[in-house]
Formats: C-alpha cells, sequence, structure tokens
C-alpha cells in the first residue's frame, strides 16, 4: 500500500525517485500480492478516477506516456487479475492502442471474468473497422458471465446509437469488483441523424438472443439495442413496455434505451407508449429525447404528438421550478 501511495505521487518526485518506483519488474513485483482491502486501496489510488481537467492529478495507469506503457505491459504477465484487467484496459485509452491488439485478444481469454470485460472495453476503443471490432469482440457474446457479454454488446453498437442510449459508460470505465475508474473525456453527440438499422444478419445474433433470454434488468439493455439495431425488436418491446410507466424520477437508462430502439424502428406503432411517456416527464430534457426518438415517423398522430410535446415544453419551461 505505501508503495501504491509513492508510485501515484511519481510525477512530482525527482527523476531518480520517479524512474526507482515507476521501473516495471519493481512496480509488479511490489503490487502483485495484494489482496483484500489493500488491493481494492490500491486499486483506487492507481486505476481510479483521472480527471481530465485536474492539473494536480498524480500519476496513475491511465496516464498516457512511455513510462506507463512498460508498466502495464509487464502488468499484463502479473498473476493477480486486478493488474492484468487494469493492463490491459490501460492499453484501450493509449493514443498507440492499434499496437497493442495481439495483448488484447489474449486477454480476452483470459479465465477471469474482470479481464475479459477490459479486453472488450479496450477492443471497443481500439478498433474501428466494424468487420475487425467483430472478430475480436463477438465470441464474448456466448462469455459464461453476464457483465462480459454485455460489455461485447455495447462494444457492437454503432457508436451513435450507443450514445443516444446512454451506454458509453459501459465501455469508458474500469471495472474490478467493487473498484471503478479510468479516464474522464469530453465527449459530443450528434443528434441531428435520424437513428437507422443495419442491413444483413450477423452469425452472432442467436448469442445476443440466448443472452437476452437469460438477462434481467438492466443487463438486458445492450443485447436488446443490438438485436434492434439489426430490425429485431422483440426485446425493445419489452423495455417500452416497462419504461412507458416510468417518470422523471426514475432511473434513466431503461427509458433512453427503449427510446433509442424506437428511434431506430421509426414505427409509429408505438406512439402509445410515447404519450404515456409525454404523460409522465415533466422535464424539458426528457421531452426532447421523446422527440428525438419520432424522427423518422410520419402520419397525422404522429405530427399532433411532435405539436403536443413542443407546447408541454413551452410550458415547462416558463412553469416556476417547483410547479407541479
Amino acid at each position: 500500500m505505501r508503495f501504491a501511495q509513492a508510485a501515484s505521487l511519481a510525477k512530482r518526485c525527482q527523476p531518480a525517485v520517479a524512474d526507482y518506483l515507476l521501473e516495471p519488474a519493481r512496480f509488479k513485483a511490489a503490487l502483485d500480492p495484494a489482496d483484500g482491502a489493500e488491493l481494492s486501496a490500491a486499486l483506487e489510488l492507481l486505476a481510479g478516477y483521472d480527471y481530465q481537467f485536474d492539473e494536480n492529478r498524480g500519476w496513475s495507469l491511465w496516464t498516457d506516456s512511455d513510462r506507463t506503457k512498460a508498466v502495464v505491459v509487464a502488468l499484463l504477465n502479473a498473476t493477480n487479475a486486478a493488474w492484468r484487467a487494469a493492463a490491459v484496459f490501460s492499453l484501450g485509452l493509449r493514443s498507440d492502442a492499434n499496437d497493442h491488439l495481439e495483448a488484447m485478444e489474449k486477454a480476452a481469454a483470459d479465465p477471469n471474468p474482470w479481464v475479459r470485460g477490459s479486453a472488450a472495453r479496450a477492443l471497443a476503443r481500439t478498433v474501428k473497422a466494424r468487420a475487425s471490432l467483430e472478430q475480436f469482440v463477438a465470441p464474448l457474446l456466448s462469455d459464461t458471465n453476464v457483465s462480459v457479454a454485455s460489455a461485447a454488446a455495447a462494444a457492437l453498437l454503432e457508436p451513435e446509437t450507443r450514445s443516444a442510449a446512454g451506454l458509453d459508460s459501459d465501455l469508458q470505465y474500469f471495472e474490478f469488483e467493487s473498484v471503478r475508474g479510468g479516464r474522464t473525456e469530453t465527449q459530443t453527440q450528434n443528434d441531428e441523424r435520424p437513428l437507422a438499422v443495419l442491413e444483413g444478419k450477423p452469425s452472432f445474433l442467436p448469442a445476443v438472443q440466448k443472452a437476452l433470454a437469460g438477462a434481467s434488468g438492466e443487463e438486458s439493455s445492450a443485447f436488446a439495442l443490438l438485436l434492434a439495431q439489426y430490425g429485431d425488436f422483440s426485446g425493445i418491446d419489452k423495455l417500452v413496455a416497462s419504461a412507458a410507466t416510468m417518470n422523471s424520477s426514475d432511473n434513466e437508462e431503461p427509458s433512453n434505451v427503449a427510446l433509442t430502439g424506437i428511434g431506430l424502428s421509426h414505427d409509429a406503432k408505438y406512439l402509445p407508449a410515447l404519450k404515456q411517456m409525454v404523460a409522465a416527464r415533466r422535464d424539458e430534457a426528457g421531452l426532447r429525447k421523446i422527440l428525438q426518438a419520432m424522427k423518422g415517423m410520419s402520419g397525422s398522430d404522429v405530427r399532433q404528438l411532435r405539436l403536443d410535446i413542443n407546447k408541454k415544453i413551452r410550458n415547462t419551461a416558463g412553469a416556476p421550478a417547483d410547479s407541479e
């Protein structure tokens, strides 16, 4: 633990001290034996949240430097799964991440599910060509660990679909047991173009259907949306049925996923559910998300609902903050 504390301050140290602390073999030997509460504390220091705009942030495994790369390459062979998971996630953050695809692919077959999950996230950030991404990530859709399979499903969503559904965080952050971390980044979302179903029926869809059948609650979100991306809205239908009754104080993720699925469908059959959502929402942001989901729909009922939503937005904008 003392070594982890010292290493986290390496950026403030004299060069010789930093060289000592971040020598890859020494770093690995010092931290590999950690377990229990000591491991969690060390991970919080070295693999916790690294805020992009914090000028005083210390050194962590997310620091993009040659010295960090040498450390994480050594940690890929750690006996401790926590450090292997952090190492492969770190490689996915690097500007030269493409140089480490072999290591990511190896980590995707690791016996520990947290390492496999980190590998899925690293590959999702690194591989841009869809055919290559499917080759690397699709096998993880059959993983017996639902969190790993869900990360793989999120990785295979089109970026704008994933962003609209609020599932970016499924890939953005490091996870190991109770520890969460990663490097926060500014993201922009372009919501001008209607979402669209992809052509074709890839061979991994049966694995997604099987995973969806065994998932529940928020676990089902990425699977349902991945199926919808290819024109199968069976999972979205279930999410829509529950999301229609949510009000603005509920967890927004299922509602966002349901709305994104509706947006992919362009199908006016979801109008009754959308009307229920409109009736339940009292916040402008939520109402605008419903409008976004209606892009690409046509018909007099659709036009009327758009008018109703815009009227409610105007009334909401003019109401006092505590108005019912």
